[in-house]
């Protein structure tokens, strides 16, 4: 068996070979990586470690990367904000990548060059796009970017609204509801709003003893769903749904309902936010049910699906 890791240096290895004139020491080659995230930067490090004489270059519009992975650990107090910072500072020292901080705004793919704000051209033998991910405010009525960055934030791309979900947390009212919308795949980081809820549940089991977390979703499964379901039910109190207590070996039926409840698609798909009441409207098979948030800044957090 052959591990990622080689794999992808054998690629590298490969496509930096087709940039190679027949005498490899008089090699020229560049190459212009859009995007300084996960991927990208990944790119640029393994290209330079296998092809050391490839000129690599990356155009980042960010001076320091806010990486995603992990982020969730700010909402529970694991880790800082700060925590999440990473620099360039490695690919630029020690693996030699070429890091811009500027925005690519043009191209011109008959002359292969790569145009940025600031007016600099880069010129290439091969470009590699990786621009990341947008969320899609609009898939949830009533539910928008100006609502995520002042009421009810998704803090799926983190920054501000990590912060600001954090934050809402910490103020909520004893007894209140952490609600997660989890989006239809695909999505990037598919574990990621049932993590998030569980990591939410931990918090409240130290400080919201009689809080909610409630993951509704337009999915009937999820990856790791026997997996995390069992870390629920034996953790916080997850009431197993009759009949699924032998796929995930979890303990028998409880009698009331535990710190995190997951809904489902029969019940679980999203209708409507109304960012005024805080409330979230979903679709049963033959009846409609609303579900409230109950904290002083009401914070739901809504996760949305990634082009």
């Amino acid at each position: 068996m052959i591990s990622r890791r080689d794999f992808l240096g054998m690629a590298l290895a490969a496509g930096a070979a087709s940039l190679l004139p027949l005498n490899a020491h008089a090699a020229t080659g560049k190459v212009v990586v859009i995007g300084g995230g996960v991927g990208g930067a990944t790119f640029a490090k393994y290209m330079k470690m296998k092809a050391p004489q490839i000129e690599v270059t990356i155009i980042e519009q960010n001076p320091i990367y806010i990486r995603p992975y992990g982020s969730s650990e700010v909402l529970n107090g694991h880790i800082d904000m700060s925590d999440l910072e990473v620099s360039y500072d490695a690919l630029r020292n020690k693996y030699g990548v070429n890091v811009i901080i500027d925005k690519a705004v043009g191209l011109d793919a008959d002359k292969r060059i790569v145009t940025t704000a600031s007016g600099a051209k880069f010129p290439y033998d091969r470009l590699v796009v990786s621009p990341g991910i947008e969320l899609l405010y609009d898939r949830l009525d009533g539910y928008s970017r100006e609502v995520a960055e002042t009421k009810a934030p998704s803090g799926w791309i983190p920054g501000s609204q990590t912060a600001l979900l954090r934050d809402q947390i910490k103020n909520m009212r004893q007894g209140g509801t952490f609600l997660i919308v989890a989006p239809p795949n695909p999505y990037r980081c598919p574990p990621g709003p049932y993590e998030r809820g569980a990591l939410v549940a931990e918090w409240m089991q130290k400080y919201n003893p009689t809080g909610k977390v409630i993951i509704t979703d337009p999915k009937n499964e999820f990856v790791t769903g026997p997996d995390m379901r069992l870390g629920w039910n034996r953790m916080y109190g997850y009431n197993v749904p009759d009949g699924s207590n032998q796929e995930c070996q979890c303990k028998e039926t409880l009698n009331e309902a535990g710190m995190i409840d997951w809904i489902p698609v029969d019940g679980g798909r999203p209708l409507s936010f109304d960012a005024a009441k805080m409330q979230l409207k979903l679709n049963r098979a033959k009846s409609k049910r609303t579900l409230s948030t109950k904290m002083p800044m009401k914070a739901s957090k809504v996760l949305n699906s990634s082009v």
